[in-house]
């Protein structure tokens, strides 16, 4: 599995949804590419997957065909196989555990090539029956009985998610946060915006996931003003053009004219889970690259220019504004208690 590999998968409201421990993030805007994987509004696709993990000269690698169908084991790939790994990330996601697992790899191949696996009991309970359907159908172990990528978007476990324009109170308090949002230094929103890019809450970046797409309703990524208007309406809240425009400004951190996923996870992620000392302790040692602990406002400028998906026009403005701030050499207090300062600006 891709280091760099973010989930976004949609899933009915009593389906649960356990966190997989260690899972690193990647990638930007709404549809995430990490060379193999492309994670869409209602599910994920895998994009020529068995080509990019499996090199049939070499020994498999047990993490690599935990993933593989049973025709990619037997070397006759086929475009189902995709489908096949989304059944098996979909049962990885609601249970933690995989389908079909073994002590070594030749025990795994025989489960896969068997494809016969369960529903646990303890570990699917209230995990709908539509949510379980679509695994199934998934993983048939016959590639021309499988369901096709087509037919996945139209099955019933969707359903009640495709046509939902109702806000929920946790939705609705996402709403309320873009409404409140303030002007900060560019120095202490690139900070931010690091580390809203490595937070490893899961749980909660799913469900933000999933808000960020209610309200992106044609999915292009983009999160514009007809689209927030929208929203606030279903939400029963009351907004002019104005006001509209006035969030864009304040969370549109690059200045395109309109709301980016990397965007709205940094505003919407509460700050007192995002602004934590452990938090800043990581990013700071990100930007100490000596390690000899100190930084200049130089490093941390460093740092950023090393994420290619900051664009070089806020780092350009970013590079204005510490040029104005000195050559001061901060310990991980003084930077503490410089992000401290600039979040009550």
């Amino acid at each position: 599995m891709s280091s760099g590999l973010r989930f976004n998968i949609s899933r009915k409201n009593d389906d649960k949804l356990r966190a997989i421990p260690n899972l690193k993030y990647k990638g930007e805007n709404n549809i995430y590419n990490s060379g193999t994987f492309e994670f869409l509004k209602y599910g994920i696709k895998l994009d020529d997957y068995m080509s990019e993990k499996i090199n049939f000269k070499n020994k498999l690698a047990k993490e690599n065909i935990l993933y593989s169908s049973p025709e990619t084991i037997k070397e006759n790939k086929s475009e189902n196989c995709d489908i096949w790994a989304c059944g098996i990330i979909m049962f990885l996601l609601l249970s933690g555990e995989y389908p079909f697992y073994g002590n070594d790899i030749d025990d795994i191949k025989s489960k896969i090539t068997s494809g016969k696996f369960i529903f646990d009991f303890d570990k699917f309970i209230g995990v709908s029956e539509e949510a379980k359907d679509l695994i199934k159908k998934c993983l048939k172990i016959n590639k021309e009985l499988r369901i096709t990528l087509l037919d996945t978007v139209k099955h019933p476990f969707f359903d009640d998610l495709k046509d939902s324009k109702v806000y929920l109170i946790d939705e609705k308090k996402i709403l309320e946060n873009l409404k409140n949002q303030k002007e900060r230094p560019i120095f202490y929103q690139m900070v931010l915006s690091f580390i809203s890019y490595h937070f490893k809450d899961t749980e909660l970046l799913i469900e933000l996931s999933r808000i960020f797409y209610k309200i992106d309703r044609d999915s292009d990524g983009k999160i514009t003003i007809e689209d927030l208007m929208n929203a606030y309406e279903e939400a029963g809240e009351k907004v002019n053009k104005s006001e509209l425009e006035e969030i864009i400004k304040l969370v549109d951190f690059d200045r395109n004219g309109f709301i980016e996923y990397d965007e709205f996870i940094r505003v919407c992620i509460p700050e007192d889970r995002l602004f934590t000392e452990d938090n800043l302790k990581d990013a700071f040692n990100l930007f100490d690259k000596n390690q000899n602990g100190n930084i200049t406002y130089l490093n941390v400028v460093e740092a950023l220019e090393r994420e290619d998906r900051i664009n070089s026009k806020m780092i350009a403005l970013l590079k204005v504004e510490v040029s104005k701030m000195g050559d001061e050499i901060l310990d991980f207090k003084k930077f503490y208690n410089l992000m401290v300062k600039l979040s009550f600006q």
